[in-house]
C-alpha cells in the first residue's frame, strides 16, 4: 500500500512554522504602524509651526497658535516669543491616537520637532 499525504508530525511542524511567521510579521507591522503615526504627527506639527512663522512674518500680531489634528486627542500651543524663537508653550506636546501616546519636543536652536512613542 502506498502512503499518500503527510504524517501528523509533518502537519504540526508546518502549522508551527506558520504561527511563528505570523507572530513575527504582526510584531513588525505594529512597529511599522506606530512609526508611521509618529512621523505623521511630526510632519503635521512642523506644518503648523511653519504656518505660524509665515503668519508672524506677514503680521507680527499673531504670535501663537493651537495645533489640533483630526484623529488625535490633545493639542499643542506653539508660540513665537519676543526674541522670535518658536517653542511649545509647555516645552513639549503629548498627543494620543488609539492606544498610542506620542510626545513631541521642539529644539529652538535647530528648529526641528522630534516626536516619539511613549
Amino acid at each position: 500500500m502506498e502512503d499518500r499525504g503527510f504524517t501528523l508530525i509533518e502537519l504540526l511542524i508546518a502549522v508551527a512554522i506558520i504561527f511563528i511567521l505570523a507572530a513575527v510579521s504582526i510584531s513588525y507591522y505594529t512597529k511599522y504602524k506606530r512609526n508611521a503615526e509618529v512621523a505623521n504627527l511630526q510632519k503635521m506639527l512642523t506644518t503648523c509651526a511653519r504656518q505660524l512663522c509665515g503668519d508672524y512674518c506677514n503680521n507680527s500680531a499673531s504670535n501663537q497658535t493651537i495645533c489640533q489634528f483630526e484623529g488625535y486627542n490633545g493639542s499643542c500651543k506653539v508660540i513665537i516669543d519676543s526674541e522670535g524663537i518658536v517653542r511649545f508653550e509647555n516645552g513639549e506636546c503629548i498627543y494620543q491616537k488609539d492606544s498610542l501616546d506620542i510626545k513631541c519636543t521642539l529644539n529652538p536652536a535647530s528648529g526641528k520637532i522630534d516626536c516619539w512613542a511613549l
